[in-house]
């Protein structure tokens, strides 16, 4: 699922983004945050360590707070 772009206003932490992404997921294709625990099963994004950080990147956010059966997924063509 492509979600619709999304701007970013209050900042782009680590927090912010993750609510961000999770706020399209909830308004834009109207799901529950507990059909995304259930469906939402990966993540691709590119390898800045915003998103990828193995401590509190959003992939792992998403992971321990919403999601956690999905898979974060490093996309290798951006280089």
């Amino acid at each position: 699922m492509l979600i619709s772009p999304q701007r970013v206003v209050a900042g782009t932490g680590v927090d912010n983004l993750t609510v961000v992404i999770m706020e399209a997921l909830q308004k834009a294709r109207g799901l529950s945050l507990k059909s995304i625990a259930q469906k939402l099963l990966c993540f691709g994004v590119d390898g800045i360590s915003t998103f990828q950080g193995t401590k509190i990147g959003v992939t792992q956010q998403i992971n321990i707070k919403y999601a956690p059966f999905f898979i974060g997924i490093h996309y290798m063509v951006q280089r």
